[in-house]
């Protein structure tokens, strides 16, 4: 294989990003906006090799390194505290400004290359961060390694299945749940718990789809990526639940903020610090600040309870705690969550949210029967064989393989530029 210099490898990832803008600017019929665009792939790839060329100059001494780390993960704090960029709490809200695309991805792997590499850092590996299929899809590029000893045959055969998966879980099932989500329009508590429950669903199969469809893609062409998702569904707890959802921001987060904190203060506070830090990352609201305690004090609770052998209430506090916080997270703000909770739920609410859901498209419906089906088996199903390695492997099957195929070829058809990227607009 060809070895690129700087110069042309920069241009690469800047030609690849404006190439895939294009298509989509040129599909959509919206070419007087490509600008916007180019600037959404150049300015990433820029900040990077700026950030990298400082901290290799030797400006900085170590400490001021690790502290530029933390510095660069919470601009995005001060960024949505400040009003110049959105929060991020999944309901697909565009940055209001452009050169900020992308900004929370390409920030947060920064950090972390800065904190893991200092003044070692490549600049090499700022083509990872700046990568535009990563700042459009939300997975972090916090570690990619070579696969070209394998043969394109066999990169075809291993990862084409998690591309198939990847599809069905984004365009087939996010695009079908994505109706429901209008239901937190009605603010009672009722409603709020069935948005919870159709949201955690609809963020799985939308992010989850995203990111191992960007697994498939790199590692096709020669690039391994983490897997981000590992079947979290497949938990009895809400550790084991987070050991398998967006796993490269939990990598970030661990080497950032639960191994310094526990080193000078113990489990239980850097459990709180990291998620915490998490909710900062994601938008300073009120809303985010309550769900990252609400998700630290379970999580704090749930090792309580496993230390002292109460796995059975370790599991009980755990689906509980997935819905409401989903609803937390995804309420747009603290004045919308006190009317949601603050009133007793009557027996006309419950109705009037029996009445919505039944009356949602056919293929919301569909696409929520399946999404239960599979958060079922993952669940159900966790010590069989075909699950127990947490990677996808009961979707995987030839049989199964074709069953999603046809599934994409039947709901698909005419949605692809309906297309939502939950976590990749900011």
């Amino acid at each position: 294989m060809p070895r690129f210099g700087f110069a042309t490898q920069f241009a690469l990832v800047v030609f690849a990003g404006f190439a895939m803008a294009a298509v989509t600017a040129l599909s959509n019929q919206s070419t007087s906006t490509l600008w916007i665009d180019v600037v959404h792939v150049a300015m990433p790839a820029l900040a990077s090799v700026l950030v990298v060329g400082l901290v290799r100059s030797g400006l900085l001494p170590p400490l001021a390194i690790r502290a530029f780390a933390y510095l660069i993960f919470f601009s995005v704090a001060a960024l949505t505290a400040t009003g110049f960029m959105s929060v991020m709490n999944g309901l697909a809200v565009s940055s209001p400004n452009p050169f900020l695309y992308g900004y929370s991805f390409y920030s947060a792997s920064l950090a972390y290359l800065v904190l893991m590499e200092g003044r070692s850092a490549s600049f090499a590996q700022t083509f990872a961060i700046a990568n535009p299929l990563m700042l459009a899809t939300g997975p972090l590029a916090i570690s990619v390694a070579s696969m070209r000893h394998w043969s394109l045959r066999g990169r075809l055969n291993y990862f084409f299945p998690f591309f198939v998966i990847g599809v069905f879980f984004f365009i087939v099932l996010g695009l079908g749940l994505a109706p429901a989500l209008a239901i937190k329009d009605q603010l009672n508590l009722v409603s709020g718990l069935v948005f919870g429950v159709v949201f955690e669903l609809f963020i799985y199969v939308n992010f989850a789809g995203l990111s191992l469809t960007v697994y498939a893609i790199a590692g096709i062409i020669g690039m391994r990526v983490p897997l981000n998702f590992k079947q979290p569904f497949s938990a009895a707890n809400i550790l084991d639940f987070w050991k398998g959802w967006h796993l490269s921001l939990s990598s970030l987060l661990k080497e950032l903020f639960y191994k310094p904190v526990r080193a000078q203060w113990g489990t239980y506070a850097a459990v709180m610090v990291t998620y915490l830090a998490s909710a900062s990352w994601h938008g300073m609201t009120v809303n985010f600040a309550i769900w990252g305690f609400l998700h630290g004090a379970v999580f704090v609770a749930s090792i309580a309870l496993l230390k002292r052998k109460h796995a059975i209430w370790a599991f009980v506090i755990f689906p509980p705690t997935v819905v409401i916080a989903r609803m937390i997270f995804g309420t747009p703000s603290f004045d919308s969550l006190v009317t949601i909770v603050n009133h007793v739920p009557t027996l006309a609410e419950a109705t009037v949210a029996t009445r919505t859901v039944l009356e949602w498209p056919t293929e919301t419906l569909i696409a929520l029967a399946v999404s239960v089906a599979l958060v079922v088996i993952e669940f159900a199903c966790r010590r069989a064989p075909l699950l127990i390695g947490r990677n996808y492997k009961f979707l995987r099957v030839r049989v199964t393989q074709v069953v999603l195929m046809a599934g994409i070829i039947m709901f698909a058809s005419g949605r692809i530029g309906d297309v939502i990227a939950a976590y990749g607009q900011r």
